[in-house]
């Protein structure tokens, strides 16, 4: 899945077409390597809105769908140039890659930090009710024998292993 597609990323980089109105198997990178990076461009916003306690995937037709299309284009877009051999001629010289994949990172950290709702409340928080225990044997029991709740994440002992010492 991406938020957006190769004529994205060619908006940005369309200096490796060379003269091509888009990519296509004969140029470099190809239409299926841009196609993996914006994939793996997706990964990683989906991986940092979900650190940040935010389902996903955003809303398409949402301001913050738009926001995630531009950032998963500029991903692409320095995956797509680092593909590229680009000689580095001093010490601290930016490459166009680099200048497009620290613009992804700088933009996704502002985004991630950010409230989210007030960006059209494309994406939300869990609206459903956090169990940590129950009060009673009985309301446990109601709990664990409902077949239509989400299951835990984590269990009891989930992380135990055989020869370790436990506290008491």
């Amino acid at each position: 899945m991406a938020y957006c597609s190769a004529s994205d990323v060619f908006a940005y980089s369309q200096n490796l077409t060379h003269g091509e109105p888009s990519f296509d198997d004969e140029s470099r990178p190809t239409l299926s390597q841009v196609s993996m990076f914006l994939s793996s461009g997706c990964a990683a916003i989906h991986t940092a809105l979900s650190g940040a306690g935010w389902s996903v995937p955003a809303t398409s037709g949402t301001e913050l769908y738009d926001k995630l299309k531009d950032l998963n284009a500029l991903f692409g877009a320095g995956r797509s140039e680092l593909s590229r051999v680009n000689t580095t001629v001093t010490s601290g010289e930016r490459t166009r890659a680099q200048l497009f994949l620290d613009m992804f990172n700088s933009e996704l950290n502002t985004l991630v930090s950010t409230d989210l709702t007030e960006i059209g409340g494309a994406l939300s928080t869990t609206d459903g009710e956090i169990f940590v225990g129950g009060i009673s044997q009985d309301n446990k029991d109601s709990y664990y024998n409902d077949t239509d709740r989400v299951q835990a994440r984590f269990r009891k002992n989930q992380f135990k292993f055989s020869d370790t010492i436990y506290p008491k």
